[in-house]
């Protein structure tokens, strides 16, 4: 397969950089870094969101369900996350191993609280695909079957072993509507994550798209101003 080649006009190190952010099918995807702090930001939605969760079924529905042993492993990825936004303000760069290692820790505490109420019959247990997609969207082929590799993994062991979760005390009909309610804030979880997904590739290959042409017009503007890049020079020395 020939060599692409950067355009004329166009920063070798600027080229470097973008080619090592395409994907293997030649996509723009976001990187290890950008994944790590998606990562972040999608993490602390999801302690929000799961606390709050627990709480609602456990007091509010009510039932029975392990409240302690649920906050617990919420409260491990909760320390998870703020060790993950001390170390991104480090500004060391996050290699792909790293990214997968944060993912893993979502899916790893995703499966914890997934078995505690009620493995695979939980309408939530279809999140496990979002990891997928956001490795898809960041990582190399190998990073992504690793990904979906843990995910899958991790819904196979929840077939088999899970805590059920009590029956309501309205009986089966209560049980189902409150599955339906589950599958419907589920969908909306996930489409909401999956846009999301979908949307950070297309700004980040749009700033790339963009970024020869910002440079060659700064260049144009040196080259039309021949003394200011010397005044610059001697202002700074």
């Amino acid at each position: 397969m020939p060599r692409r080649t950067a355009p004329a006009g166009t920063d070798p190190a600027l080229a470097r950089g973008a080619a090592a952010n395409r994907g293997d099918n030649g996509l723009f995807r976001l990187g290890p870094r950008a994944l790590a702090i998606t990562l972040a930001w999608l993490r602390l939605t999801a302690i929000t969101g799961q606390t709050l969760a627990v709480l609602f079924v456990a007091y509010a529905v009510p039932l029975a369900i392990p409240v302690h042993a649920l906050l617990a492993g919420i409260g491990v990825l909760l320390l998870f996350e703020i060790a993950t936004v001390m170390r991104l303000r480090l500004g060391w760069p996050v290699s792909e191993l790293e990214a997968i290692g944060h993912i893993a820790v979502d899916v790893l505490v995703m499966g914890y609280l997934l078995y505690l109420s009620g493995g695979a019959s939980n309408p939530f247990v279809t999140l496990l695909l979002v990891p997928i997609a956001l490795a898809a969207a960041a990582l190399s082929r190998a990073g992504i079957a690793a990904v979906a590799v843990l995910s899958g993994a991790i819904y196979g062991l929840l077939l088999r072993w899970y805590q059920p979760l009590p029956a309501m005390a309205g009986g089966h009909g209560a049980d189902f509507s409150l599955h339906v309610i589950g599958m419907a804030i589920n969908f909306a979880i996930a489409a909401l994550l999956l846009g999301v997904v979908h949307r950070a590739p297309c700004r980040c290959a749009a700033r790339r798209a963009d970024a020869p042409a910002a440079l060659a017009r700064a260049r144009t503007a040196r080259r039309g101003h021949p003394g200011h890049g010397h005044a610059i020079g001697r202002r700074r020395a």
